[in-house]
C-alpha cells in the first residue's frame, strides 16, 4: 500500500497583525517617521497574512548543503542585498549586528523601554528572564500611548513598537512570545547597526533546521521570505518590469498590493513548483537595482553571517545569476566553519572570541560587479558558461590559474575588502565602456522597438484604407443595384 508523501509542516506563527496595524495607525506622525528611520515601511507588512502551505511547498525544495532553494535545477537563494533593497531603510547603518553578552537582557530591555529594572517584572511579566509575553508588551505599548504629550516622539513607546515588529515580524520565534535578546538587537539598530544581515542569518537557519531536524519554526521574516519567492518566479504574480517599481514609494508598499494567499494545498504548490520550467524564473527581481554583491570571503568560499543567536553560513557565489552574472559552483566546503550557537554555558571570553573570529571572516569579504552589469548579449551569456570565463574574470592573486583561497587577505588592501591587482585600472575602465555599451543597446533596442511599432501602425493604416476603400465601393455597387430596384418598382424604362 502506497505511503502518503511527507512535507514539512512549519509552525504557523501568527503574530498580533490586527493590534499591530491598529497600534501603527494610531501613532503620531513624528512617533511614525522615528520607527521608519530604522524599519522602513515593515510595520506595512501587518496588513498582510502569511501563506503558509506555499511557504511548506517551497521548504521541499531546499538545498541546506548548499544553501539554496534548488527548483528543478535553478538556485536560488535570499542574499543580503536583496534584502536590504526590499526594506529599503532610510537610515544610515555601519557593521553588522554583534550579540551583547555583558548585559542580562532584563537590563537591555530596561534601558530599551526606559522601564526600572524593580518594576520591569510587573510590567512585562517576564517569563524566566528570557521572553516577553506579547500580551503584556501590547498592553505596556497602549498604556505608554495614552501619555503622550507634546510634539516629540516618546522615545519609550517608539522602542517598545520596534521590539513587537522585530519580535513578531522580522524574528518570529513563537506564538505568544518574543525573545528577550531581541532588545539588543533593536537597541543596535537604534545605533546605526545594520539588521539584514541576521535577517538573512536567521532566515538560512531556520531552513536549515526546518528541513535537517524536526524543529518547524521558521526563525526568519515568513513574509519577507514569501514575497521574495513570489518574486523570483513568474506563475506567482510578482514579476513586473522594472519600471513598475521606479516611482517613488517603498518596494514593500509597491509589493502588498500584489501579495496573495491562495487557497491551494502543499501538495498542488509542490506540483505547480516541479511544473515551472527554468524560463520561468526570473534570476533578477524586478526591484533590485544593479550594483555589485558579496562573493565570498578570501580564505572561505561562503559569507559568515552573525545574528542575535548565533552565526551561520551561506554561499552567495552559488547564486550569482541572480546579479546579472555567471552563477558560480565553488567547491563544497564544511558549513560548520563559523556556524556557532550563543550558549549560556560559555564564558564571556569564548563568546567573544567566536564574535570577533566571524567579524573578522566579514572584513574580508570581497565585493565584486559582474563583468556583464545587466544585459548581456547572447554571444556573452554563452562565453559566461566556459572554463576561460571563470578564469578570466573569477579568479584572483598574481597568476588566473591561483586558487580562490590563496588570494591576499582584504586588511593588506586597504578597507574596501577588494584584492587589488596590477589591472585594477584597466579593469575599471573597461567596466565604464562596457556599461556605456550597454546604456547605449538598450536605447538602440527602446528606439528599434519604436520604430517597429511605427512600422506596424503604418501597416494597419494602410490595411485600414484598403478596407475603407472596398467597403465604398461595395456601397456604390450597393447604391446602383438599388436606384434600379426602385426604378424598376415604379414602371419605369430599365437601364441597359
Amino acid at each position: 500500500m502506497s505511503r502518503p508523501a511527507s512535507f514539512p509542516r512549519l509552525d504557523r506563527i501568527t503574530p498580533p497583525l490586527d493590534e499591530i496595524n491598529r497600534i501603527w495607525i494610531s501613532l503620531r506622525r513624528i512617533d511614525q517617521d522615528y520607527i521608519t528611520t530604522f524599519v522602513g515601511d515593515v510595520p506595512l507588512l501587518s496588513a498582510r497574512r502569511v501563506d503558509w502551505n506555499f511557504l511548506g511547498a517551497a521548504v521541499t525544495f531546499w538545498d541546506p548543503a548548499h544553501a539554496v532553494f534548488n527548483i528543478q535545477g535553478t538556485e536560488l537563494a535570499p542574499t543580503i542585498e536583496e534584502y536590504r533593497t526590499l526594506i529599503g531603510r532610510t537610515t544610515v547603518t555601519h557593521g553588522i549586528m554583534e550579540p551583547n553578552f555583558q548585559t542580562t537582557r532584563p537590563v537591555l530591555v530596561s534601558r530599551l523601554l526606559g522601564v526600572q529594572r524593580s518594576s520591569l517584572q510587573a510590567e512585562l511579566a517576564y517569563s524566566g528572564g528570557t521572553e516577553i509575553i506579547t500580551a503584556k508588551l501590547l498592553r505596556f505599548i497602549d498604556s505608554q500611548s495614552r501619555v503622550v504629550r507634546g510634539d516629540l516622539f516618546q522615545k519609550n513607546l517608539c522602542h517598545a513598537v520596534l521590539l513587537l515588529i522585530f519580535g513578531t515580524l522580522l524574528f518570529p520565534r513563537a506564538a505568544d512570545r518574543i525573545d528577550a535578546t531581541l532588545a539588543s538587537v533593536v537597541l543596535q539598530v537604534v545605533g546605526g547597526r545594520e539588521y539584514e544581515v541576521g535577517l538573512v542569518a536567521e532566515t538560512i537557519r531556520s531552513l536549515d533546521r526546518i528541513t535537517r531536524t524536526a524543529d518547524r519554526r521558521l526563525r526568519g521574516s515568513p513574509i519577507l521570505l514569501q514575497m521574495w519567492l513570489q518574486s523570483h518566479a513568474n506563475p506567482f504574480g510578482l514579476v513586473r518590469p522594472v519600471l513598475f517599481f521606479s516611482r517613488s514609494g517603498s518596494i514593500i508598499s509597491q509589493l502588498l498590493s500584489l501579495i496573495r494567499v491562495e487557497e491551494r494545498k502543499v501538495s498542488e504548490w509542490i506540483k505547480i513548483f516541479r511544473e515551472i520550467p527554468p524560463r520561468g524564473f526570473k534570476w533578477r527581481a524586478a526591484w533590485m537595482p544593479p550594483g555589485p554583491a558579496a562573493l565570498r570571503c578570501p580564505d572561505f568560499n561562503g559569507v559568515p553571517l552573525v545574528s542575535h543567536a548565533g552565526s551561520t553560513t551561506y554561499f552567495p557565489a552559488r547564486v550569482m545569476r541572480q546579479f546579472g552574472s555567471l552563477q558560480t559552483v565553488p567547491e563544497d566546503t564544511a558549513r560548520a566553519k563559523f556556524e556557532h550557537t550563543w550558549r549560556e554555558d560559555q564564558t564571556s571570553v569564548d563568546r567573544q572570541r567566536d564574535i570577533e573570529r566571524v567579524l573578522d571572516a566579514w572584513r574580508t569579504v570581497v565585493i565584486e560587479r559582474p563583468y556583464f552589469p545587466e544585459h548581456p548579449t547572447l554571444e556573452e551569456q554563452d562565453f559566461q558558461a566556459t572554463e576561460e570565463y571563470v578564469l578570466r574574470f573569477y579568479r584572483w592573486g598574481p597568476t588566473a590559474h591561483e586558487d580562490l583561497a590563496d588570494s591576499p587577505r582584504a586588511e593588506d588592501n586597504g578597507p574596501t575588502g577588494a584584492s587589488f591587482t596590477p589591472n585594477v585600472a584597466i579593469q575599471a575602465e573597461l567596466a565604464n565602456l562596457r556599461a556605456e555599451r550597454d546604456h547605449l543597446r538598450r536605447e538602440v533596442a527602446e528606439k528599434d522597438e519604436q520604430l517597429v511599432d511605427q512600422r506596424q501602425l503604418q501597416r494597419e493604416l494602410a490595411q485600414a484604407r484598403a478596407e475603407l476603400q472596398r467597403r465604398e465601393q461595395e456601397l456604390a455597387r450597393a447604391n446602383v443595384a438599388l436606384e434600379r430596384f426602385r426604378k424598376r418598382a415604379r414602371g419605369g424604362p430599365r437601364t441597359p
